[in-house]
């Protein structure tokens, strides 16, 4: 690992929104849900809410494209993000796509696939926002850099759960998962090399960072999952009490929430 310090968010050049984006989903949260305090943590340093932007004609104004994470076409596709929340904003009047990578390729070999199939669509001069999981944010970034010609058709990056700084887990991982599991048939996706992990390796991530930040012109806006140590899945259990060492804010996945 690189030296890294702790910084505000100011410093680290990040803007907060928090009171923004809680403003807009506590308005429009459904009869029965939860408290929106259950849903949406409040940390120190949160501004007070003010009276939510007005959302105008969004369907109109942006596409949405769904890019998914590590061994997302595994399995058969059974733990395939998004699809429910895809047929909600279809109905809603959204132009939706979903964008597929290869659940076990490196950032770069991925890099490759969205550009073709970004490369594919027809042609709309409305930008897009694109929603993406896990290792897809590191693709992502990977795609932005390589092909920069896109960055013109993507108004905004929203990252859940992205793996931004990487994370401890590829870390300890890595070389076991190079030399064992990656060559391992899984149902529905291609061997891996390896390099699917290493990409999510911290000393790679933070490196990548300082290479390239300042070719990243599109802006980033990274949503967290911090659930309590009772509402963490039993398969995550093991990761999850791993990364609380570190930080007890983390959800427990391969990739952690390292914004």
């Amino acid at each position: 690992m690189p030296p890294i310090v702790l910084a505000t968010l100011g410093d680290a050049g990040i803007k907060d929104v928090r009171h923004l984006y809680r403003t807009a989903v506590c308005g429009q949260l459904p009869a029965g849900s939860p408290p929106c305090e259950e849903l949406i943590l409040r940390f120190p340093g949160e501004a007070s809410p003010r009276a939510p932007l007005a959302q105008i004609d969004i369907a109109n104004r942006y596409r949405i494209a769904f890019v998914p994470g590590l061994f997302s076409d595994c399995l058969n596709g059974i733990f395939y993000p998004f699809t429910d929340v895809i047929e909600n904003l279809k109905e809603s009047g959204f132009a939706v796509h979903d964008f597929r990578t290869a659940g076990r390729a490196s950032s770069a070999e991925n890099a490759q696939r969205l550009a073709k199939q970004l490369a594919e669509l027809n042609p709309d001069p409305r930008p897009l926002i694109m929603v993406v999981y896990s290792k897809g944010l590191p693709d992502v970034l990977e795609l932005l850099l390589r092909y920069p010609q896109t960055s013109q058709h993507v108004a905004a990056i929203v990252s859940i759960a992205g793996a931004s700084n990487g994370s401890p887990v590829a870390d300890d991982l890595y070389e076991f998962y190079r030399d064992w599991l990656a060559g391992l048939p899984i149902p529905g996706c291609d061997r891996g090399t390896g390099e699917e992990v290493h990409d999510l390796r911290r000393d790679v991530r933070l490196e990548w960072w300082r290479q390239n930040r300042s070719a990243i012109t599109v802006p980033i806006f990274s949503l967290v999952a911090v659930p309590r140590a009772d509402r963490v899945s039993p398969m995550l259990k093991q990761t999850y009490a791993k990364l609380a060492a570190i930080d007890p804010r983390n959800d427990g996945s391969f990739c952690g929430t390292m914004p």
